[in-house]
């Protein structure tokens, strides 16, 4: 079972790899393509997948999503092959060798041991549990057009890296080895982007300390194989893609890498609502640092490939939003989805989710600058720090030294880039740590960057002391190495000898289903033994996350905040409530227990609803941030 999903996962890989090196061929049609290998590989995956992404998502706009369409679409990838710009980047690609550097072969160990350890379920929690239950329902719809006020408003969220979770749900329906498969995929190009680039820019011994800041963050290292935590690697390829090769285009004066660059960061809209600040802010900062940007949009405007290209990337970002505008009216819901009252949602509810689930304004950002940086325990955060703080003093000393306006100016740009990616979180969303390590890309070459400018600008370590430098750089990077050992813990880490048997075929998803869902099983019990009651109730999202929503049997979803089943107003009285469930088809609400599975009376249910308190005094997630970023002040 496993073998056939990892032969699954190579077969859409080589599809991906095939269009993204067809996509490649358009973009650099005049021979300035690789920047390395790496750099090539992860820029064509993210490519290929961007484009299948965007054809996954038409066919479930036309009610033909299901496994023919959608396997359909990854073997006709391999039609790429026919053209002659795809061949030649695939056959480059493979003839050039391997390094011989020792520093490739220390990276080539870090990449296959993090793959290695990630090779384990996905676990069903948090926002892969609308994920997972997501592609789950497209399949059983044929669509993504759904409209229900009994279903996780999440599923109405961007699902960028997540509709892959589909080509192995209708052959697998309990085993999520793949979906963690694609988990990897996407931060593995991450890790590829980022090693290549900073290869390209220095050398070997760079790009491997590079690799340790992403490997040695335990929110990037370890997702999605676990109970807690999840990482969208997407998002991090796709910013830090986006911003080099602004920078590129700029460097080399090169309209194909500007091109690249907005193809890149289009897709950050389709992918997560989070990125919605920090999408524009990177979009401005591109567009500020290009000495010719007037030539470089008309050069895009003027060649019919390139504009068609554009437009091509453009429309696959705003599929998304279409989806939602055919299905609740409103482009951007769950968002604002009270304003318009969609599904039966209430303003005075947009109002309080807002601050319960809200991010800073201008002066707590400012005011709290230092601490989003130091708190959440990401190794390139801490340096970016120490250079964001040490600029002006580094310009000082630069301009005594030997003032190198194009290697400051480089400095200034990272550095705001990885400002004004933090900030455009912080002010979309909640403070979650996940969240932050979006910018570890861009961060980690910021880093490596400034390290190397002071090193040698200003203690002149310069060609007799080039190892010396190496030494700091890579002891730097190295600090959080002991994440690689990790098993168990509060975060439920994966044993390495549960890598070993997935990877062997001995363990599948229902063999550790237990240890981390232990109500799991008295869910399928009860719909196997009590059908017809099983079709009269609803689950309780809000009773916490005790069994996989992906597994059990789908049926309507009570919720204050992801659903409208219940309406916002009826949680004042418990006659309300009862009556929105029975309008509903819902008899009774199940509650799993210590002894097994009760279905407990709506009436009963209505009594312990109207006792959750609408208006929380802190926001959704404190993980002891000051009181000032975690208190909900209602303003009505």
């Amino acid at each position: 079972m496993n073998f056939w999903q990892i032969g699954m996962f190579f077969v859409l890989f080589g599809s991906i790899f095939t269009v993204g090196s067809l996509v490649y061929a358009f973009i650099f049609d005049r021979g300035a393509s690789q920047l390395n290998r790496s750099v090539y590989l992860g820029e064509t995956l993210l490519l290929g997948s961007t484009v299948l992404y965007g054809v996954f998502l038409f066919w479930s706009m036309c009610g033909l999503y299901n496994q023919y369409f959608l396997w359909g679409t990854v073997l006709g990838g391999y039609a790429g092959l026919i053209f002659g710009g795809a061949r030649r980047g695939i056959g480059s690609f493979f003839r050039a060798g391997f390094s011989r550097h020792i520093g490739f072969y220390i990276f080539a160990a870090l990449f296959g041991f993090f793959v290695f350890r990630n090779c384990f379920f996905l676990i069903d929690v948090d926002s892969h549990a609308t994920y997972l239950l997501a592609q789950k329902l497209w399949l059983q719809f044929h669509t993504s057009i759904i409209r229900s006020n009994a279903i996780d408003a999440r599923i109405y969220i961007p699902q960028f890296d997540n509709i892959f979770y589909s080509l192995s749900i209708p052959i697998f329906p309990t085993e999520t080895f793949f979906p963690q498969l694609i988990n990897i995929f996407f931060r593995g190009i991450a890790v590829l982007l980022v090693y290549g680039y900073v290869t390209y820019r220095f050398n070997a011994w760079y790009g491997v300390a590079a690799s340790m800041f992403l490997l040695f963050n335990l929110h990037f290292y370890i997702s999605g194989a676990n109970q807690w935590v999840l990482m969208n690697g997407a998002i991090v390829a796709l910013v830090f893609a986006a911003c080099y090769n602004f920078y590129e285009s700029r460097r080399n004066f090169t309209f194909d890498r500007f091109l690249l660059g907005l193809i890149f960061l289009s897709q950050l809209p389709s992918n997560k609502y989070q990125s919605f600040y920090f999408f524009f802010f990177l979009l401005a900062l591109g567009l500020f640092i290009q000495p010719v940007l007037k030539e470089q949009i008309l050069a895009i405007c003027q060649q019919r490939k390139k504009l068609s290209l554009a437009l091509l990337f453009i429309s696959i970002a705003a599929l998304h939003y279409v989806k939602n505008w055919i299905t609740t009216g409103l482009p951007c819901f769950p968002v604002l989805g009270g304003t318009f009252h969609i599904f039966g949602r209430d303003p005075e509810f947009d109002m309080v989710f807002q601050q319960y689930g809200r991010g800073v304004t201008w002066m707590e950002f400012v005011k709290n600058f230092s601490f989003f940086y130091l708190w959440h325990g990401m190794q390139p955060a801490y340096r970016f720090l120490l250079f964001f703080l040490s600029l002006p003093l580094i310009v000082v000393i630069a301009g005594r030294v030997k003032f190198n306006l194009d290697k400051i100016y480089e400095l200034c740009y990272w550095l705001s880039a990885s400002a004004l990616v933090t900030f455009g979180i912080c002010l979309a969303t909640h403070q979650d740590p996940r969240y932050y390590v979006y910018a570890i890309g861009v961060m980690t070459f910021t880093t490596i960057f400034a390290f190397d400018y002071v090193l040698r600008e200003f203690f002149c370590l310069r060609n007799r002391f080039v190892f010396f430098r190496y030494a700091i750089i890579l002891w730097v990077a190295c600090q959080g190495w002991r994440i690689f050992l990790a098993e168990g813990s509060d975060f439920k880490l994966p044993l390495i000898k549960w890598n070993i048997g997935v990877l062997t075929n001995k363990i599948h998803t229902m063999d550790v289903i237990d240890y981390y869902f232990s109500k799991t099983r008295l869910y399928l019990m009860a719909a196997e033994k009590y059908p017809e009651v099983y079709a009269k109730s609803a689950w309780n999202y809000d009773q916490g996350a005790s069994f996989s929503f992906f597994i059990v049997p789908v049926r309507p979803a009570i919720s204050l905040w992801w659903t409208s089943m219940v309406r916002w107003k009826s949680y004042e009285k418990a006659e309300l409530v009862e009556k929105d469930l029975r309008d509903n088809g819902i008899e009774f609400v199940l509650k799993p227990n210590d002894s097994g599975l009760n279905f407990q009376p709506v009436n009963e249910f209505a009594q312990d609803a109207i006792k959750i308190n609408r208006f929380p005094s802190k926001t959704q997630f404190d993980y002891g941030f000051p009181p000032e970023l975690t208190t909900v002040n209602y303003k009505r």
